[in-house]
């Protein structure tokens, strides 16, 4: 396969997962706060029970803490998800071009001193 080929190829393979990530960001920052806003709902819902469930102070702390712990680990799944999706074709066209580049036009070869023979090594 020519090089330049195999340039084209990447470029447009590149191209494609670029305008991949931008689609999936735009959707994924429109529709954020539909997202956030049920997610913050969920745990307001939740911190009231605290409230009804719990007599004693401590106890309704430490419930609106753990609330507040799972809100925060929902938001964070949220976000991730959405880079993990928005990410993922553009790091495997660069998979695909680093093993092709690779396969097809092999691997520098690093610049080594030859090695001494046993007998003329100094000892450790």
């Amino acid at each position: 396969m020519n090089q330049t080929v195999l340039t084209v190829i990447v470029a447009v393979l590149f191209s494609i997962a670029v305008l991949w990530g931008g689609a999936v960001g735009l959707i994924s920052y429109r529709n954020w706060h539909d997202t956030h806003s049920r997610v913050e709902m969920k745990r307001e819902a939740e911190k009231q029970h605290c409230f009804v469930d719990y007599t004693q102070q401590d106890a309704v702390e430490r419930c609106v803490q753990l609330h507040d712990v799972q809100y925060v680990t929902e938001i964070n799944i949220a976000i991730a998800t959405r880079v993990a999706i928005a990410a993922a074709p553009t790091l495997v066209v660069a998979l695909i071009v680093a093993l092709t580049w690779r396969t097809l036009f092999g691997r520098p070869k690093a610049a080594r001193s030859p090695r001494r023979p046993a007998a003329q090594r100094r000892p450790t």
